[in-house]
């Protein structure tokens, strides 16, 4: 079985401010995507972001590989994409690891209204790694 997909699109709205969406796949292939509206994007660094679970996204939004642009929902733009290596809860995650698909790992914690976000360093990027 392969690991379920995420992926980190920047989004902005006609005549509105870009946000960040987060959306990973619950279960292989599903349609729907869970998904939040991220202040600022959480793929590289450490830091934390204002988090809001929006309802869940079509499938469509996880897979896209250019920009889309329509009247209706603004600019939509992908800007990394991954797979999840290792999650707490796949319905309602508090601790997620991400592989990014530039081979960065990040952890993934989800609080209320918040996410905070870190990188991991790998066993063999690093002889002090324990």
């Amino acid at each position: 079985m392969s690991s379920c997909q995420v992926a980190l699109i920047c989004h902005t709205p006609p005549e509105q401010v870009a946000h960040w969406d987060f959306l990973y796949e619950r279960r292989n292939g599903s349609a729907l995507c869970a998904t939040w509206r991220l202040a600022q994007p959480c793929h590289f660094g450490r830091g934390s972001t204002k988090a809001t679970r929006l309802f869940d996204h079509r499938r469509h939004y996880l897979e896209l590989g250019t920009e889309e642009v329509s009247d209706k929902v603004g600019i939509v733009k992908p800007e990394m994409s991954g797979d999840i290596v290792d999650v707490d809860d796949i319905d309602n995650p508090s601790c997620m690891v991400v592989r990014w698909s530039n081979g960065q790992l990040s952890k993934l914690v989800f609080l209320s209204q918040e996410l905070h976000y870190e990188p991991l360093v790998q066993a063999d990027q690093t002889s002090e790694a324990r």
